[in-house]
């Protein structure tokens, strides 16, 4: 999404659901604070639709993106910054609005 000489941040906070993990997976930097929870937003049932959320394949890889894919489940942030969805990991919101 760089435009020019435009960065796009996400500061994630809590839960980051659906559209909102769609729109940090687009941004340049993506930062978050150890109380931030992350979820595609699919119900977890065999009959959801496909076309829920998932993070950009580009950003977390092919293997990260089918597993949330077809679990649909909540991950921590511990596990986002493993997996390369967020770049650094900050204690909590005050310590991330800090590091912008």
């Amino acid at each position: 999404m760089t435009q020019g000489n435009n960065i796009y941040i996400a500061a994630i906070h809590r839960h980051c659901i659906g559209a909102g993990l769609d729109l940090s997976s687009a941004c340049d930097l993506r930062l978050a604070s150890k109380d931030a929870t992350f979820s595609s937003g699919k119900q977890r049932s065999p009959l959801s639709p496909i076309w829920q959320s998932e993070p950009s394949p580009h950003v977390i890889g092919q293997g990260n993106t089918r597993m949330l894919a077809l679990t649909g489940r909540d991950f921590p942030a511990t596990e986002a910054l493993r997996m390369g969805l967020i770049n650094e990991l900050y204690e909590n919101q005050e310590e991330l609005m800090k590091g912008l």
